[in-house]
């Protein structure tokens, strides 16, 4: 501050001096930040992108009792390039060699279906279906679906060796589509599902639209063994 004897500056006055240069300079470095982020690209809203489950592996139950039923079902699976657990009457394994032998041949797995209500019939019935599989293929198997089935019933068949499948069934008399939305659903967030495919009569029109769904989702089709059950 400089004083004479004629006028005194005032502290305002030196206040107002040095603020003045501070807020041209804020100011200035205001529209310089500004115009930086004018020129900074836009970030894209995230996208949702559908998941895929290629880590799912669906095991496909098969009912035929017909064997024109057997081969319109071989003839779907080759199609997608998919695979699944047929499940043969003894009635069928004894008359349509030709089918059980193409099963075999292409990589699917066959188990036994049977309906019987006491451990004994049971038995007999899987003897029965084992004798007609070798005959047919060479093969013998120690799955069994048992239809209408209780625990007691299960639990001696297993006792006896066998591997009773448990499994989902689905009601086949919506599309294909909504089948395998169900499979997808019930699967969750496991890495695996067994489906049994419900009433014979509406597999075969709606097999193929429901494979080809499911494998647009990488999900991989696959027949149940002794193994994996």
């Amino acid at each position: 501050r400089i004083r004479d004897d004629n006028a005194v500056l005032s502290d305002e006055y030196f206040i107002d001096a040095a603020t003045d240069p501070i807020q041209k300079r804020y100011a200035q470095y205001e529209r310089a930040h500004a115009a930086a982020e004018s020129e900074q690209p836009e970030t894209p809203p995230p996208v949702d992108t559908p998941t895929r489950r290629d880590d799912l592996t669906v095991y496909l139950l098969l009912p035929a009792a017909e064997e024109a039923a057997l081969t319109q079902l071989l003839s779907t699976l080759e199609k997608h390039q998919s695979h699944a657990t047929l499940l043969l009457t003894p009635e069928l394994l004894e008359s349509a060699g030709d089918g059980v032998r193409r099963a075999a041949a292409t990589g699917n797995a066959v188990a036994l279906c049977i309906s019987a209500e006491t451990a004994d019939e049971a038995l007999a019935q899987i003897e029965r279906g084992n004798d007609a599989l070798w005959r047919a293929a060479s093969l013998r198997t120690r799955l069994v679906y048992l239809e209408s089935a209780d625990k007691t019933l299960r639990a001696t068949v297993a006792g006896a060796g066998y591997c009773p499948l448990t499994v989902n069934t689905s009601d086949f008399t919506r599309s294909g589509t909504h089948w395998a939305d169900t499979a997808l659903k019930w699967a969750g967030r496991s890495t695996s599902v067994r489906l049994y495919l419900g009433a014979e009569s509406g597999v075969s029109s709606a097999l193929g639209t429901a494979l080809s769904r499911l494998r647009a989702e990488n999900c991989t089709i696959a027949a149940l063994n002794e193994v994996t059950v």
